[in-house]
Formats: C-alpha cells, sequence, structure tokens
C-alpha cells in the first residue's frame, strides 16, 4: 500500500469517528397502547450480534426504548418482534429501522401498540 492510501484511510478512519462522537444518539420508541386488552406487550429487538433480549411493556407503563447509533461502514437496522395476547398469539415481526447511505444524527422512531 502505498502512503497516500494509507493516509487517505486514516484520515476517512479518523474522520468517521469523530462524526460520529458528535452525532446524537437515534432512539427507537416502543409504546403499549393496548386499551381495551389491557395486555402486556413483548417486544425483542435485534441488531446483527447486538440481541437485547426480550422485553415487558405493560399497558401505559413508561415507554421502552433503544439508543443507538449507526454503524457507517457495514450500515444499521433493527429488526423487532413484538407479541401480545394471553398466550403471545398476535405477532409481528417488522425492521423498526435501516440506516441510509449517509449518515443521520438524532432521529427518533415511535412504534405504538394499539388494539
Amino acid at each position: 500500500m502505498n502512503s497516500f492510501s494509507f493516509v487517505f484511510l486514516v484520515t476517512i478512519a479518523l474522520f468517521a469517528e469523530l462524526s460520529e462522537a458528535r452525532c446524537r444518539k437515534h432512539v427507537l420508541t416502543f409504546q403499549n397502547s393496548l386499551a381495551s386488552s389491557h395486555d402486556t406487550l413483548q417486544v425483542h429487538c435485534k441488531s446483527g450480534n447486538d440481541d437485547l433480549g426480550v422485553h415487558f411493556v405493560k399497558f401505559s407503563d413508561p415507554v421502552y426504548d433503544i439508543k443507538f447509533g449507526d454503524n457507517i461502514f457495514i450500515g444499521t437496522y433493527w429488526d423487532c418482534l413484538i407479541q401480545h395476547g394471553p398466550k403471545m398469539e398476535y405477532v409481528l415481526n417488522f425492521r423498526a429501522y435501516t440506516s441510509g447511505p449517509v449518515p443521520r444524527c438524532g432521529q427518533w422512531h415511535t412504534w405504538i401498540a394499539k388494539d
């Protein structure tokens, strides 16, 4: 590798680190508004190898939130599974967030479960 390529790669890496440090985190929130059933909402989200496990949000509890930054090199996505019902029989599996080609800062995405 010639010296120009090396300096260029180091500069890009430093720029990426500095940009990420100044960038406010994104937030995904999950709110349980299952008013008629008062079911507990089960939320399970993953991003690559980052599995946050299962979280339970009771009716009218504070929201469950996930704070994260974009990975500018490989992209960022969050896949979530939400369930509710007496036997958790109502299920929705969806992509809650996908990063764009340009890094973004401080986005807020709210997902509200209603019946």
